[in-house]
Parts: structure tokens; C-alpha cells; sequence
């Protein structure tokens, strides 16, 4: 997903979960079109973030400048979901989970 930073960030919270970092909330849908509350990040601009915490992915995230193009790689959906169509690649490494890239 091609994300684009604006003069506050990029419009999302992030917060801890088992999976990495989940999107918490979304703030201002203008500059993270495409990305969806509980989706989790796995890569930032291709480099994979799941064993960073919380503070590293904020600081990560913080390094671009104000109208930076930035692709993530996300993880949607899981067991409840299972009618969700996935585009793009399957993560066999997930239990249950489909990874969607675009862009």
C-alpha cells in the first residue's frame, strides 16, 4: 500500500499487538488511503519491521520527509474474516492470515 506523508505524518496510530504493529486508529484518511483499522505492518519502504517495538516503527515512520511516497506491506484479516479477498501473495508463514501488497 503507497502511503504519502503530510505535514501532521502519515494519518494513522499504531499500537503493540501479538502480531507487530497493529493500526490503531486511522486520523486522516487522505494520506494512508488504502490502509484499514486492525491492519498490522510488516514492512516499511521494504524493510521488515515485525521485530522492531513500538518507539523503533514511530522512529522509523518519523525519518521521511513531508510528501515522501512510502509502500507498506500489510497483514489483514485472519480467522473471522474468511471471505475477504486477498490480492497479491499469501504469507504461508502467517497461521490463518493473508498478506496484501499493492503497489
Amino acid at each position: 500500500i503507497p502511503l504519502v506523508k503530510g505535514p501532521k505524518g502519515f494519518g494513522f496510530a499504531i499500537a503493540d499487538s501479538p502480531m507487530g504493529q497493529k493500526v490503531k486508529m486511522i486520523l486522516d484518511g487522505q494520506w494512508c488511503q488504502g490502509l484499514q483499522k486492525g491492519d498490522v505492518i510488516k514492512e516499511i519502504c521494504h524493510q521488515n519491521i515485525q521485530n522492531l517495538n513500538h518507539l523503533q516503527v514511530v522512529e522509523v515512520l518519523k525519518q521521511f520527509p513531508v510528501g515522501a511516497e512510502v509502500p507498506l506491506l500489510i497483514l489483514r484479516g485472519g480467522p473471522p474474516s474468511p471471505a475477504k479477498t486477498v490480492k497479491g501473495k499469501a504469507d504461508k508463514q502467517e497461521i490463518s492470515g493473508s498478506s496484501e501488497t499493492i503497489g
